[in-house]
């Protein structure tokens, strides 16, 4: 193949886009949130984000390049755990007691960074500061204990 290049890398040191759709996208935590559907650009063609399959009944979403870490040559690797992973979530208080389970998320603008977790605990749903979190993980820990959350929350 004849190449033609004044400044930036030869063809072999470049990806075809093709490789890259239905690659597994991966959280900063590890967990894989779905496949990339589509590869999005600016009206100039310079590279904005992905578009992720979550699977079957559950809503597209758009990733930002600023929260891409690495495009791997197995993965696409996030620098952030989206907030649509805490969707039915455990939410334990902070001396481990499940206080209920997260069912909505509302986010700053379209940020990754949460405003509140709306959680339903029995029959009623508790809007609770991001404030009032104490972290992430495997479960959404609060950072009150569970008698005092129960007097503060409900």
């Amino acid at each position: 193949m004849d190449q033609y290049v004044d400044k930036g890398p030869l063809e072999e040191e470049t990806r075809n886009i093709k490789e890259v759709l239905g690659m597994h996208v991966l959280s900063k935590s590890g967990r894989d949130v779905g496949t990339v559907k589509e590869l999005r650009t600016d009206e100039e063609n310079n590279f904005e984000g992905i578009i992720i399959n979550r699977g079957l009944f559950k809503k597209p979403a758009f990733i930002h390049k600023a929260y891409i870490k690495e495009l791997s040559p197995k993965a696409v690797l996030l620098e952030i755990d989206p907030t649509f992973m805490y969707y039915r979530m455990a939410v334990i208080t902070s001396d481990g007691k499940k206080f209920g389970t997260v069912t909505g998320i509302d986010r700053i603008r379209n940020t990754n960074k949460v405003d509140q977790i709306l959680l339903r605990r029995w029959f009623r749903t508790i809007a609770v500061d991001a404030s009032e979190v104490k972290q992430y993980g495997a479960s959404v820990m609060l950072q009150k204990t569970y008698e005092r959350a129960k007097t503060d929350f409900t």
